[in-house]
């Protein structure tokens, strides 16, 4: 499978999902777009920082896929993908618990122990927090906020990556960072114009 035919086989296996839409939704903001608007801005992302490894990007595409569709991991492998490209998308994918943070723990110890995998992590937070910013999603943006010192603590410094990319993934951390200072706040709050938060009011 390559990079194309990921694209479409996950933004497919998506199928109707928007990017968030409702009160009990923890992940996207708004439910404007179509999933593969995600999917691409990580990948875009990915790009910006200097990653152009064909398996991180396709694993990008991927990495919800077990956690919204009811895909598997085995699907994933069926459809084309590599074992590793596979093991990206199972480190990053949400374990099981009872509360959003136990299930991210559980994905916190996956990601510490796959090579790679927390550059796909980065990236979905990173664009998770930039259109919560640029939308002017008050609870995405919160929600974000709160768990950083967590995020950070379980994944800053801890987790391997490809010889040569501890630059990159530096970078990324540091733009991350600043995504929740009040200088980014002020720079680019409710900038989004197709977007608005549902909840505002």
């Amino acid at each position: 499978m390559n990079l194309k035919q990921a694209r479409q086989w996950c933004a497919a296996a998506h199928g109707n999902q928007g990017y968030g839409n409702t009160r009990t939704d923890d992940g996207g903001m708004d439910g404007f777009h179509p999933y593969s608007f995600h999917l691409n801005q990580g990948e875009q992302l990915l790009l910006r920082f200097g990653i152009r490894s064909i398996s991180i990007r396709k694993a990008f595409w991927g990495h919800d896929v077990v956690e919204d569709t009811g895909k598997t991991i085995c699907d994933l492998l069926n459809a084309g993908y590599t074992t590793y490209e596979a093991a990206l998308v199972d480190a990053v994918t949400d374990g099981k618990g009872a509360t959003r943070h136990e299930r991210k723990l559980e994905a916190y110890r996956k990601i510490r122990n796959t090579p790679n995998a927390i550059l796909l992590k980065l990236a979905d937070r990173i664009v998770n927090f930039e259109h919560a910013l640029r939308a002017g999603s008050k609870r995405k943006y919160v929600l974000y906020k709160r768990e950083m010192r967590g995020f950070v603590a379980g994944l800053r410094n801890r987790c391997p990556v490809t010889r040569g990319c501890e630059a990159n993934v530096e970078a990324m951390w540091k733009y991350l960072l600043w995504l929740a200072s009040d200088e980014a706040r002020a720079q680019h709050w409710g900038t989004l114009q197709c977007c608005h938060d549902h909840e505002a009011a």
